[in-house]
């Protein structure tokens, strides 16, 4: 990202240097430097701390959304903390998810959004419906989430209400 923003008045130019936040700059390196080979999960974990270092790091350059930036460099910390203290990260997510997997065509990770509704529980025979939203070329899995319950913003474009995500819950 640039290092300096340069401020003409007249003939005068006056340079400021610019450096990133602290916070996610540390979130990035902490989230670089963790290793989760060899744990149970490490299909989902790997691709997904690799798309939330993505998602923070552009923080650097092409964000301006400066909450939406330390929310997520928040969220990074918390998962590398928990992989650190051999936790697994994806239960320090909220809900919904912003998970990955890594692609078998180009090995890069594939974001996808996970939503667990509040009283679900793995114990017994107790069945649940399942609902796959496919979000299609372009679209955004969180803000598909948000349309899907009835919580879109028509007020604001998908990048938006991706990086915006509301409480969720079922209509009616």
């Amino acid at each position: 990202g640039p290092s300096s923003l340069v401020a003409r008045i007249g003939s005068r130019e006056q340079a400021f240097g610019l450096s990133p936040n602290r916070a996610i700059r540390e979130a990035v390196a902490h989230a670089s430097s963790v290793s989760v080979r060899g744990t149970s999960h490490d299909a989902l974990i790997d691709p997904t701390l690799s798309l939330w270092r993505a998602r923070v790091a552009r923080c650097f350059s092409h964000d301006s959304d400066r909450e939406s930036c330390q929310r997520d460099a928040a969220q990074l910390e918390a998962m590398a903390s928990a992989v650190d203290g051999g936790r697994d990260p994806i239960a320090s997510l909220g809900n919904p998810k912003r998970l990955a997997y890594r692609s078998t065509i180009d090995q890069k990770p594939s974001e996808f959004a996970r939503y667990v509704p509040p009283g679900y529980e793995k114990i017994g025979n107790k069945k649940y419906p399942l609902i796959v939203a496919l979000h299609g070329l372009n679209g955004r899995p969180m803000s598909m989430l948000q349309w899907i319950f009835g919580h879109d913003d028509g007020s604001h474009d998908a990048e938006w209400e991706d990086r915006h995500i509301a409480n969720l819950g079922p209509l009616g």
